[in-house]
C-alpha cells in the first residue's frame, strides 16, 4: 500500500502517518485543502479530501494623527481611529492609564473612549484588548499620548493708571524664545517680543479710559498662552469760565465756573496775566469775584485771566480776554 498526501497546492509526501503545523498570520480564517490518495499493490486507488481552518489570532490596532500635543489635549474618535478586522476580532476592551500605570477608566465597544489631558508635561496611556469567540490568545496594543510644556505668557508695565496722555513702558517676561503678539486696546498691536513706549489717551474730562492690554505668546511647538492686564487712564478735566463782558469802569464781576472734570479732589487757579491793580478776592476759589479799576482812559481796557483746574494732578488751563470800558 502506498499513500501520496497533498496539502494545499504544492506540498506532497508520502508517509503514512503526517505531522502539520497549520499556522495564521493574517486576520482572515486560513483554510488548508488536505487530499489523501491510497493505492494497493494491485493498482487499486482511493482518495479523500478535508481541509483544515485555522482561526486568526485577535490583533489590537489602533492609531492616533497626533500622540503630543499642547494641553489642553482632548483625545477621541477625531484624532484616533481603530481597525477593527472583523474576522479576527470580536470584543473590544478600552482601559485608560495615568502617568502612574493606574487604572483611570475601561471600556467595551468600538467606540473610541473620550479623555483629556488637562496639563502640560503630562501623560495618558490608552490601552486595547482584543479577543475573539475561538478563545484564542488575546492581543493587547497601549499607545501613549502627552502633552509639551506650553509658554508662560507674563508682562511688567511701568506704570498701571496714570493722567493722560500716559506713556507706558511693557516689559516682555514670558517664557524665552517665544514669539508675542501685543493688543493694548487702543488700535495699536505689536509683534516685538519688547516694544516701545505706548502712549494712552484718554478723550473724556469725566470718567477714566480703560484699556485691556493683551500678550499673546507662541512656542516653537505652536502651543500658545496668553495674559491681559489694565492700564488705567485718568480723564483730564476742561476748564470753561466766563464773565459778563464788557463791563464799565469801576466795577465787580463774578465768574461763571462750568469747568468740566472728574469728581474728586479739585484745586482752583485764577490769575490776570498783565500786571494791574484789579484785584482777584480769592484766587482759589471756584467763583471769585474780580474788582476793576478806573482805567483812566478814554479807550477800552483789555484783561486776560486765566483758570487752572487741576484734578488729580492733572492740569487744564483756559484763558479769558475782558473788557473794560
Amino acid at each position: 500500500m502506498s499513500f501520496i498526501w497533498k496539502f494545499g497546492s504544492s506540498i506532497i509526501d508520502t508517509f503514512k502517518n503526517q505531522i502539520r503545523t497549520f499556522t495564521n498570520s493574517g486576520t482572515n480564517d486560513s483554510i488548508t485543502f488536505i487530499q489523501l490518495i491510497a493505492t494497493s499493490k494491485w493498482g487499486c486507488r482511493d482518495t479523500i479530501k478535508d481541509t483544515v481552518t485555522v482561526f486568526p489570532l485577535p490583533k489590537a490596532d489602533f492609531f492616533s494623527t497626533n500622540y503630543s500635543s499642547c494641553a489642553p489635549s482632548i483625545i477621541n474618535n477625531s484624532n484616533v481611529s481603530l481597525t477593527q478586522y472583523p474576522n479576527a476580532n470580536n470584543t473590544y476592551k478600552w482601559e485608560i492609564l495615568n502617568k502612574n500605570g493606574t487604572i483611570k477608566s475601561t471600556s467595551i465597544g468600538i467606540i473610541i473612549p473620550i479623555d483629556t489631558i488637562k496639563n502640560p508635561n503630562d501623560t495618558l496611556f490608552y490601552r486595547l484588548i482584543v479577543t475573539n469567540i475561538h478563545g484564542c490568545k488575546p492581543d493587547t496594543l497601549q499607545r501613549m499620548f502627552v502633552t509639551i510644556d506650553n509658554p508662560i505668557a507674563s508682562f511688567n508695565r511701568s506704570d498701571t493708571a496714570g493722567c493722560t496722555t500716559l506713556p507706558v513702558l511693557f516689559t516682555n517676561t514670558s517664557t524665552v524664545g517665544a514669539s508675542a503678539v501685543w493688543d493694548f486696546g487702543n488700535n495699536q498691536t505689536s509683534a516685538l517680543f519688547s516694544p516701545p513706549s505706548i502712549n494712552f489717551v484718554n478723550p473724556s474730562n469725566i470718567s477714566d479710559s480703560i484699556y485691556k492690554v493683551k500678550l499673546v505668546v507662541t512656542a516653537g511647538s505652536g502651543c500658545k498662552d496668553s495674559i491681559t492686564k489694565d492700564i488705567r487712564v485718568f480723564p483730564k478735566p476742561k476748564a470753561i469760565f466766563n464773565i459778563t463782558n464788557p463791563i464799565c469802569a469801576i466795577d465787580t464781576a463774578s465768574a461763571f465756573n462750568n469747568s468740566i472734570f472728574k469728581g474728586g479732589i479739585t484745586t482752583y487757579r485764577w490769575k490776570f496775566i498783565q500786571n494791574t491793580s484789579s484785584t482777584i478776592n480769592d484766587t482759589a476759589s471756584f467763583s471769585p469775584l474780580f474788582t476793576f479799576t478806573n482805567n483812566q482812559s478814554s479807550v477800552d481796557s483789555t484783561y486776560n485771566i486765566r483758570l487752572w483746574v487741576t484734578v488729580l494732578m492733572v492740569v487744564s488751563m483756559i484763558q479769558f480776554d475782558l473788557s473794560l470800558y
